[in-house]
């Protein structure tokens, strides 16, 4: 991500860069977040995510969560919620009942409590890049 990050700054001019980590990418989209590499960042059902990197955001950050999901638990959504207070950044989390952790990229599209929350989450993620960049 970091060579691709420096070539849209320098190369290509891009005065702000946002991130949109799914799963095991949100990881990457914490870590990068801190320090402004990127400027604005979207989560959707992270995984692994550590207390230090979600702590070491520099900048607005937003979570779509699953109810179900053992990965990202209602403790650990508690304690980010918590993390996300004392870094001072604008933050959001979205809490998707009746979807379990993968619900935003993999979910069954037939069914309408799926796809609802599908959907709710990539608009979720186009709303906070429209603010925020």
């Amino acid at each position: 991500m970091e060579p691709t990050i420096k070539y849209a700054r320098q190369e290509l001019g891009a005065e702000k860069i946002a991130g949109a980590g799914y799963c095991f990418g949100a990881k990457y989209v914490c870590r990068f977040s801190k320090d402004k590499k990127l400027d604005v960042g979207y989560l959707a059902h992270p995984s692994f995510v550590s207390h230090e990197e979600l702590g070491g955001i520099t900048g607005p950050l937003t979570i779509a969560a699953a109810e179900i999901d053992q990965i990202f638990t209602a403790q650990l959504r508690h304690e980010s919620e918590d993390i996300l207070n004392k870094a001072g950044q604008p933050w959001h989390i979205s809490l998707h009942g009746g979807v379990s952790h993968g619900f935003a990229v993999r979910t069954d599209l037939s069914n309408k409590a799926f796809k609802v929350a599908k959907e709710q989450a990539f608009v979720q993620a186009l709303s906070w890049f429209n603010h925020y960049m």
